[in-house]
């Protein structure tokens, strides 16, 4: 079993995982004095490798697990299964995506979201409590969509667009994010009353924090950059 799982999982995750620490070394060793500068705790070339992973890889990655299925998109939510490779992959990448960063300075909150967040997607690669991986996919998707437009704005506090642009989009994230888990309580077959509580719990008691957290920022907001 254990030999198996490797086989699925362990060799994807170490190359996403070594794909990143490689481009971290890379932006140490020869990038520019802008790309190192900090920002809200962590470098900017870590900035910039998260927002490309969370405009590009995320959702390229989960639009091939859509095309993969081929069915409707209900269908595909309840799909689950190694059988799925772009599944698999994007489990693979997101691994990568969160480990990169413990090499990095980051904050407190940060550290605590990476390590909650790895703890998550070993979970779903187990299939434990449930098997859903289509689901996880979607929802990662969905929030981390949210993020970027964050990670802009962290690197421009100044920008006016962007913070008015931040509301809206957070607040969508988080919406639809949420909803993902109240679909997956009322209408997900073949799951345990434990797991059709905990999911929708957690979920959108995550979307709760990040929301409470871009109100605060939304309401703080001035144009120097600083919160009041």
């Amino acid at each position: 079993m254990a030999s198996q799982w490797w086989q699925l999982h362990g060799r994807g995750c170490l190359a996403w995982t070594g794909g990143g620490l490689i481009i971290n070394e890379l932006f140490k060793r020869f990038g520019s004095k802008r790309s190192q500068e900090v920002v809200a705790g962590s470098p900017r070339f870590s900035w910039w490798n998260g927002v490309t992973h969370q405009f590009l890889v995320f959702p390229v990655l989960c639009g091939l697990c859509i095309a993969e299925h081929g069915g409707p998109l209900t269908e595909w939510l309840r799909s689950f299964g190694n059988e799925y490779y772009y599944h698999r992959m994007f489990h693979h990448a997101f691994f990568g995506y969160l480990v990169k960063d413990l090499t990095l300075p980051i904050t407190p909150v940060l550290l605590a979201h990476h390590v909650v967040c790895l703890a998550l997607v070993v979970a779903s690669l187990c299939g434990y409590p449930s098997d859903v991986s289509a689901l996880f996919c979607a929802c990662v998707t969905s929030l981390e969509l949210g993020s970027a437009v964050f990670g802009l704005q962290s690197q421009f506090p100044r920008n006016r667009t962007l913070h008015l642009l931040l509301f809206p989009w957070m607040t969508l994230s988080n919406f639809v994010s949420a909803s993902f888990g109240v679909w997956y309580s009322l209408h997900y077959e073949n799951v345990g009353t434990v797991s059709r509580i905990i999911f929708p719990v957690v979920g959108i008691g995550l979307c709760a924090a990040r929301q409470a957290v871009e109100n605060a920022r939304f309401r703080n907001w001035t144009p120097d950059g600083k919160d009041e």
